[in-house]
């Protein structure tokens, strides 16, 4: 299933692969949100699905982060620990692996990035490091996971790499999994995710080419990159050129599941 912001209080709820959809009631609207962030995850210890929001508060010159919780079966959100206020999002979706849902965030107490974790069985926070490696201020990381393990997509001038933690939790397990070239002058090539590596070591991975994402596959044994050609798939000037692939699975889950 796939789960799309509508507005910073409502979510749409969809399964392309049995064509049904459900529009999520909304989050109270005691607080004024400016961003939230909408995650699908499935939560082990109730055998159920929930969405996680991460809600950004507009709350005069300070802001901070408010999480709600909706349970399939039910027609409301509930509202858990806020989280920690020291810290400033980077603004993407939340990543579920491990029964935990991490995101990207900056400490701005010691000006360093780190990820934020929410445990689903306990509903409490913990902090991640980040690999140690030559970080360029500007150059962009991206959090993500592969092979089920939580990872980090981080950029220099001449490659894109590859971390990925092992042992979740285990600082200690950063591994760099690959260092893939740049495709050609950062000016008008920038390589910004890996969605997907095979068995043989084939990678699919998402660019922006002239400020438009495109899709790529590099060949990490014999280093070449190849740019499949998508059937239909036309530059619309109605869909924004920020619009993120995901790798989609197809289930017959429907959105109206009732426990």
């Amino acid at each position: 299933m796939i789960c799309v912001e509508i507005d910073p209080y409502s979510a749409l709820l969809c399964n392309p692969s049995i064509r049904k959809f459900k529009i999520l009631p909304p989050i109270s609207q005691a607080q004024k949100y400016f961003q939230t962030l909408f995650t699908l995850v499935y939560h082990r210890f109730t055998n159920n699905y929930n969405i996680i929001s991460l809600s950004l508060v507009n709350n005069g010159n300070n802001h901070k982060s408010e999480i709600n919780v909706h349970t399939f079966g039910t027609d409301y959100w509930r509202k858990i620990q806020d989280f920690p206020e020291h810290y400033l999002l980077n603004q993407t979706k939340g990543i579920f692996v491990s029964d935990t849902v991490n995101w990207l965030l900056f400490d701005h107490h010691s000006f360093s990035s780190v990820i934020g974790s929410l445990g689903l069985e306990n509903e409490l926070y913990q902090e991640l490091s980040l690999p140690r490696y030559d970080y360029q201020h500007g150059n962009g990381i991206t959090l993500g996971v592969l092979r089920d393990c939580l990872c980090i997509f981080s950029n220099s001038d001449k490659f894109s790499y590859v971390w990925i933690m092992k042992e979740y939790g285990n600082g200690q397990s950063w591994t760099k999994l690959l260092s893939v070239p740049q495709m050609g002058d950062r000016g008008y090539y920038a390589l910004t995710k890996v969605l997907y590596i095979s068995e043989d070591d084939q990678v699919l991975m998402y660019f922006l080419k002239m400020g438009r994402f495109s899709l790529a596959v590099y060949d990490s044994i014999n280093d070449t990159f190849k740019i499949p050609k998508i059937q239909n798939n036309i530059h619309d000037p109605l869909i924004p050129s920020f619009c993120i692939p995901e790798v989609y699975v197809e289930s017959l889950i429907s959105p109206f599941l009732q426990y």
